[in-house]
């Protein structure tokens, strides 16, 4: 039987997130005295968290990321809305032209990748 379902079914731990899959210990755990490296290899496709003492390493995660699936699902609603206007052929007034971006905006693929680091590193 796998550790973490074990874990569940003792009531030791719970379901912390469902995507991407973590289990958070019921008990507290110790603080640890020494002083650790959390190193981050981004990437576009996967990205590497280690964490380190000296040079030891202590645990390792790899983590894939979704921009490539985000990206196809956004075109194909974009393509939805789309047929959507061209069925109807009435006169369709123009949209609203203040379609800027916000200052700091980042395209959800890219937000993502940002997220999931920022998570998997706190």
């Amino acid at each position: 039987m796998p550790v973490a379902r074990r874990l569940l079914n003792s009531g030791l731990a719970a379901v912390w997130r469902r995507f991407p899959f973590t289990l958070i210990l019921e008990k507290a755990v110790e603080p640890v005295e020494k002083s650790l490296i959390l190193k981050i290899d981004p990437g576009s496709k996967f990205t590497g968290i280690a964490l380190l003492d000296g040079f030891q390493v202590i645990w390792m995660l790899e983590i894939q990321h979704r921009g490539s699936l985000i990206s196809e699902k956004l075109q194909k609603r974009s393509q939805r809305r789309r047929a959507r206007r061209t069925k109807n052929l009435r006169y369709r007034k123009p949209g609203n032209p203040n379609k800027k971006k916000p200052k700091n905006w980042l395209a959800p693929s890219l937000m993502h990748r940002v997220e999931t680091t920022m998570t998997w590193g706190d």
